[in-house]
């Protein structure tokens, strides 16, 4: 027999064990928390080395139980972390954290509600579509329910460039009842595989290539355009750029026009070499 009030201990449920496990694993949480904030030092977990030396996965059948799974945390993941709030970090991609996010994370955690639809998170759903509509009206979209939250730059890149591939597609190329091409249905167009391209900065963030070979795309669907001694996108180059792939555009029509004298080429296949469609990735 399974004896299940040991699960229902090991488990954040209505069990007075497991409540007490958590009141008191949290509270000595806390204090290992405020205790290392204390600590002057940026960082004090010793070289990588010293760090592979201490940190061993070596897992058992019986497990360590709260209290010592606690203890090890704190001592090696805890004490020997980087402290991004320390005066002598320098914020590489995160930066200090707020009390309120911290309690937040408290509830989150706690009720591990999924945003898959509203029956599995009620209150979290409505929030969620609450404070889409209060940034959309922030950054000038308007009034809506519509948008995603990303993990960050490279999740929000590959939804960018994304959306504009399907979007230039739809715009420039016709299936064969005449209508507006659906990547999500149809896949891409042969042809729209050479001819859509991305137009960014040189110092864009790599994951815009990463991203278009994600997509099916490849390295070849990028374009780079130099930068000024600002750092920004060149101006005089990113036209310069443009005037050059129209042109190669125009000269791949025309050869495929040569090479296809009694063939009457399909709509799309010259609505798409004549009509490049650039998308610009900042």
């Amino acid at each position: 027999m399974v004896d299940f009030a040991e699960h229902r201990k090991a488990l954040l449920c209505n069990d007075a064990q497991s409540i007490a496990d958590y009141q008191s694993a949290m509270g000595e949480a806390v204090n290992a928390v405020s205790a290392w904030l204390q600590n002057d030092k940026m960082y004090t977990g010793g070289s990588i080395k010293d760090l592979r030396e201490a940190i061993s996965f070596a897992p058992s059948k019986e497990g360590l139980g709260v209290q010592q799974s606690l203890q090890r945390m704190v001592e090696l993941f805890l004490n020997k972390s980087l402290k991004v709030h320390h005066p002598h970090s320098l914020a590489h991609l995160h930066c200090p954290t707020m009390v309120m996010s911290q309690i937040a994370e408290v509830l989150i955690n706690a009720t591990n509600q999924s945003m898959d639809s509203w029956d599995q998170s009620p209150a979290g759903s409505l929030m969620e579509v609450q404070l889409i509509d209060w940034l959309r009206q922030k950054v000038g979209y308007g009034a809506g329910q519509a948008g995603v939250f990303t993990s960050g730059g490279t999740q929000s890149n590959l939804m960018g460039v994304l959306l504009a591939r399907d979007w230039c597609i739809s715009k420039n190329w016709k299936d064969e009842n005449g209508k507006p091409w659906s990547v999500q249905r149809d896949g891409i167009p042969a042809d729209a595989m050479k001819n859509v391209k991305v137009i960014c900065s040189e110092n864009a963030h790599f994951s815009v290539q990463k991203n278009m070979a994600m997509m099916g795309m490849g390295f070849q669907s990028v374009v780079t355009v130099p930068v000024n001694e600002n750092a920004q996108m060149d101006v005089d180059a990113l036209e310069k750029t443009m005037a050059h792939l129209q042109l190669r555009v125009r000269q791949m029509l025309v050869r495929l026009i040569h090479s296809r004298k009694s063939v009457k080429l399909p709509r799309s296949m010259v609505h798409g070499c004549t009509l490049m469609q650039l998308g610009v990735v900042h």
